[in-house]
């Protein structure tokens, strides 16, 4: 099982279609949305393999803490593919029922490019 996460990725919030792009580690450690930012139950990081990373706040931790779901779980292509379809719809883009990913990466490049 993978133990940390292969940047870059996304932060998908339980219940909110808007995915945040996270660079790198060191983006998640230091940016302010994410320092301040408390998770709920079912918030979780996407890394570029499609690697699904629960996000937690152990105690005194700040930022959140982002960790293996124990069951390693893996995101279907597919179904990354539909988040990314409904946070560009989100965003105001259009005609995003067209776009079917080849990879993670490729989407997690479309969310970072909306966050800019």
């Amino acid at each position: 099982m993978t133990r940390t996460p292969c940047w870059p990725g996304v932060l998908r919030q339980r219940g909110i279609d808007e995915l945040l792009p996270v660079r790198d580690v060191g983006h998640w450690t230091s940016d302010l949305d994410f320092r301040h930012w408390r998770p709920h139950d079912g918030d979780c990081v996407i890394d570029s393999n499609g690697v699904v990373f629960d996000a937690v706040l152990p105690v005194s931790a700040c930022p959140p803490a982002i960790v293996p779901r124990g069951d390693g779980s893996l995101m279907s292509l597919g179904k990354f593919s539909e988040l990314v379809r409904r946070h560009l719809s989100m965003a105001g883009q259009c005609c995003v029922s067209k776009i079917e990913l080849a990879s993670f990466a490729e989407g997690i490049a479309l969310v970072a490019q909306t966050a800019d």
